[in-house]
């Protein structure tokens, strides 16, 4: 039993700490989540777990035993759960490891319009490279927290040519991989995708026609708005459900402008 409740302690965690990247786990949008929905997200975001131990958490999510959860409350009572949890002994030295692919995918969307903006920021010196030392420090200046050992590895993948130095190819090409595979940018349908990149030299332009009351931010409806208004108009709902996760990073459900044009020249590139 006590395993069972540190499979499910771990599963909660992970969910949670994806919710900043999220969306809407109603897919629907019925105002219920069912088990179905969220298997489909666990799997989407690749966690690995037993399928009794996701029954286990939607159970004791599924406060009414209607076979639903309350999507309005689907956050606050994920964080409930796990202080619940997090006050036992048993659970309490239980910390899933956040993977460097979720926290640097967190930092550039939140913090970098782009990957040349985050090369010119970094490379102090102007000399065309980057060290290990101005990569590290350049990660934590901008907000991100990464261990020593966490930096090297991912400092190993990033330097192809393995000469201790990052070129811009290095260092743009690489990253972007990582957060194409991280937001699971490359799941949206490539039909959909392919009818976007037609418009990859609007994306400005798709904001403006979506940011309808000039507020800064998009919410789904004014978004559908405005790709309808800029002529794309094929698509299924699980497309344009795929797109908005990919881009709402911070979870909202409303799009910051940087969000939107960083997740989306990604996409485009």
């Amino acid at each position: 039993e006590m395993e069972d409740e540190r499979k499910i302690y771990n599963l909660a965690k992970a969910l949670n700490e994806r919710l900043y990247m999220r969306f809407d786990t109603d897919h629907n949008w019925d105002g219920k989540i069912t088990l179905q929905e969220l298997k489909r997200d666990v799997k989407w975001w690749r966690l690995n777990n037993e399928e009794k131990t996701l029954v286990q958490l939607f159970k004791k999510l599924d406060h009414d035993n209607d076979a639903a959860i309350d999507a309005k409350g689907f956050q606050d009572d994920l964080a409930n759960l796990l202080r619940e949890f997090e006050s036992k002994a048993s659970v309490s030295s239980v910390e899933p490891k956040i993977s460097v692919e979720t926290k640097i995918a967190t930092l550039v969307c939140r913090e970098w319009a782009s990957m040349e903006e985050t090369w010119t920021k970094m490379d102090k010196n102007k000399d065309g490279k980057l060290s290990l030392v101005e990569f590290s420090k350049g990660l934590t200046q901008h907000g991100g927290k990464f261990t020593l050992d966490e930096v090297t590895k991912l400092w190993r993948r990033m330097d192809q040519n393995g000469d201790g130095k990052l070129e811009r190819k290095e260092f743009v090409t690489t990253l972007k991989k990582l957060l194409i595979k991280e937001l699971a940018l490359d799941k949206i349908d490539k039909k959909f995708v392919e009818s976007l990149s037609k418009h990859k030299e609007e994306v400005e332009k798709i904001w403006s026609a979506s940011d309808k009351n000039g507020d800064g931010k998009i919410t789904m409806p004014e978004f559908l708005t405005g790709l309808k208004k800029m002529g794309i108009k094929k698509f299924s709902l699980g497309s344009l459900t795929g797109l908005w996760r990919a881009i709402d990073v911070d979870g909202s459900l409303k799009l910051s402008k940087k969000e939107f044009l960083t997740t989306f020249n990604l996409l485009m590139s």
